[in-house]
Order: structure tokens, then C-alpha cells, then sequence
């Protein structure tokens, strides 16, 4: 179990619900809960009702969407991560080690922040840089000192896939979590984790046959 969140004030002391209950990782999440719950409170919704939906909810597309696990390695598709914060945030939900695909069409944004983020990060086994973007974000994780065996360069999105999967020898999470919009390669960051989908539901298929 998690922690009990507990809405308290001069007349009165509620259980909400507790963050081991939450099917959706990370703490901005734990975060999101709480004031949704909070909300749903002050309007009147009962604690049974918000321990429910609190239980229930699995989170929204393209979002640290959990697709499928395989030989050890589960698949998480993160396509709505246009920024590098945003990747930054994926990765602290993360437990284990972990390949992350990032790269895209630029935003024109630096990537210095996620890179020594990264770079600091024992967890990380490889980046698998792509895109438009791929060279720029490769030149970060390098300044930063991120090993260049833990920097792979892909052609594709499927190419990314295996690489990053055959790399982690030991299992943990392949992320898709890109840093970058996605026009240099798909219409919107909807295809682009559609695709993601697509590629390791048929891997998680074809290890299950």
C-alpha cells in the first residue's frame, strides 16, 4: 500500500484515498489525484465514490501508457512528452532500468536539462536518439557525459524499438518518450504512439507463440 490522503480541516477528518491504490505511475500523478480528489470533494462526491474512480482509472493514451510486457521487458508508450521536461517527469516514474527513445521535430528547445538528467541517471541503460532531432539531442547526452555505448542512433521508430529492447539484457522498460513533436515522421503525436503500439504489441505477440 501506498499513503493515506487525507482531506482534514476545523470540523472534520476524511480518508480520500490512498496512493498505493492509483493504477497510473509517477509522482505528478500522485499530485493530479489529489486535486482531482480534492475537487471532487469540496463538490460534494463521497470518498467511496472518489476511492473508486481512484482505483479504476488507468490514465489516457500516449500518456505512460503501458501497452504490453515481454521477456522481461515492458513497453510503455509516452508519445504526448513533446518536452523535455516532460521526459524528465516520465523517467522519475520509472523503477529499474530503463531505454528510452527520444527524437523528433524540433520545437526549438535545448535539450541540456533532460540531457544531464540522463547522463546522471544509473538507471539508464541506452538512449536510442531519432528524427530530425536525433543529431542535436545525441551532441546534448554526449556534452553531458553520457558514455557513447549508452547512445544509439535509429532509422526508425521499428528500429528504435529493437534496439532498445535487445538492449535491455537484464529486462525493465523500454519508453517511448520522445522530447520532440513528431512531424518529421508521422501527423501527430497520436500516430507516432499508434505506431509505437502497433510495433511491440506484434513483438509481446510473436514471444507469446
Amino acid at each position: 500500500m501506498g499513503h493515506t490522503v487525507v482531506f482534514r480541516d476545523s470540523s472534520q477528518e476524511v480518508e480520500l484515498f490512498d496512493t498505493g491504490d492509483l493504477r497510473i505511475p509517477g509522482r505528478h500523478n500522485v499530485t493530479n489525484a489529489m486535486s482531482a480528489a480534492l475537487a471532487a470533494f469540496l463538490y460534494g462526491v463521497s470518498p467511496e465514490v472518489i476511492r473508486g474512480a481512484v482505483g479504476t482509472f488507468g490514465g489516457l493514451p500516449h500518456r505512460l501508457e503501458h501497452v504490453c510486457s515481454s521477456g522481461g521487458v515492458t513497453y510503455i508508450n509516452d508519445s504526448k512528452a513533446t518536452t523535455p521536461e516532460s521526459v524528465v517527469t516520465a523517467v522519475d516514474a520509472l523503477s529499474g532500468p530503463y531505454a528510452v527513445i527520444l527524437g523528433g521535430s524540433s520545437k526549438g528547445v535545448s535539450y541540456d536539462g533532460l540531457a544531464t538528467c540522463l547522463a546522471r541517471d544509473s538507471r539508464l541503460v541506452v538512449a536510442v536518439v531519432i528524427g530530425a532531432t536525433g543529431p542535436a539531442i545525441e551532441d546534448a547526452l554526449r556534452r553531458a557525459g553520457l558514455h557513447g555505448d549508452r547512445i544509439v542512433q535509429a532509422a526508425s521508430l521499428e528500429e528504435a524499438v529493437e534496439h532498445g529492447a535487445n538492449l535491455l539484457v537484464r529486462g525493465g522498460t523500454l519508453l517511448l518518450s520522445p522530447a520532440c513533436a513528431s512531424f518529421d515522421m508521422f501527423r501527430d503525436f497520436e500516430e507516432r504512439g499508434d505506431v509505437f503500439k502497433e510495433i511491440v504489441l506484434r513483438r509481446c505477440a510473436a514471444a507469446a507463440q
